[in-house]
């Protein structure tokens, strides 16, 4: 058998052989198919048809299997994380947007709002609804969780937690059960954001209180679902809902760190005595 014939054989039986079980050992084999396909098509002449065809056959097999090896564990998890990432972002950004409705709700009502009340799905304490709802659509479609009515959209989970002037704390009614009433004066609160689905629609907790402190749990797969909810104290690691929030062990045992590692402008600012938390 002469060489280009070798080259060629060795190529496609390397490929051959590696293809079916490159997701475990058959790497190395579609790698060294691949090589070889090439160097025979470089090194055989036009008139070696068949030496050719094998050769195209090696490289173009070995790069298959070796693009599929690529693809489930480099770029799908890539994508995966990626859109995790994402998806994070986007919750913290609702967070931020619960925020500005609480400022709302505290400046013209003298108290913290639960997310039925700023949404319009149910009347301000009161019965009257608000006459423009501050939070769009989604947060009207509360469903029952484990500690109270939670918000699923996105990807994520949101419920609020207010405590009032006598420590004690609302969250929002479960469809069909009466209105959770907040008195005035209750202007401490926090929000949270977890995956419905961790390792599939997000990758870890966030909560928001009125000083703009945006923290997230290291842990990332401890909540999930409606079922799972962070206890409405999680991420209070200063001593107590009205101080701020610094990184630490929170209340419910796990570390919770700054999102991003720094600091908002509102948390900035109201530590350095140039702004309220409910300056808007």
């Amino acid at each position: 058998m002469d060489s280009h014939r070798l080259l060629a054989a060795l190529a496609l039986l390397l490929t051959a052989v590696g293809a079916p079980f490159v997701m475990q050992w058959g790497t190395a084999p579609c790698i060294a198919g691949l090589v070889l396909g090439i160097v025979t098509l470089l090194r055989a002449p036009a008139e070696r048809a068949v030496e050719r065809r094998a050769g195209w056959a090696a490289a173009v097999g070995g790069g298959l299997a070796l693009g599929i090896v690529f693809t489930v564990q480099v770029a799908a998890p890539n994508i995966v994380t990626a859109g995790q990432k994402a998806a994070g972002r986007q919750s913290v950004a609702t967070l931020r947007t619960l925020l500005w409705a609480q400022d709302q709700a505290v400046k013209d009502h003298g108290r913290a709002a639960v997310i039925g009340e700023l949404s319009g799905y149910r009347g301000m304490g009161d019965g009257a609804a608000l006459p423009v709802p501050l939070l769009r659509d989604p947060f009207r479609r509360l469903k029952p969780g484990a500690t109270g009515g939670v918000v699923d959209f996105g990807g994520y989970i949101y419920q609020m937690w207010i405590v009032g002037p006598d420590g004690a704390r609302y969250t929002d009614a479960r469809p069909g059960e009466a209105p959770t009433v907040v008195p005035r004066g209750a202007v401490h609160w926090l929000a949270y954001a977890w995956p419905s689905n961790p390792g599939a629609t997000g990758y870890r907790a966030f909560c928001i209180n009125r000083y703009e402190d945006i923290l997230e749990a290291e842990d990332g797969v401890r909540y999930a679902g409606a079922d799972n909810p962070p206890p409405w104290d999680a991420c209070i690691t200063g001593g107590g809902i009205e101080k701020r929030l610094v990184e630490g062990v929170g209340g419910d045992g796990g570390v919770w760190k700054r999102w991003r590692g720094q600091e908002t402008r509102r948390g900035r600012e109201t530590k350095q005595g140039k702004a309220s938390p409910d300056d808007g």
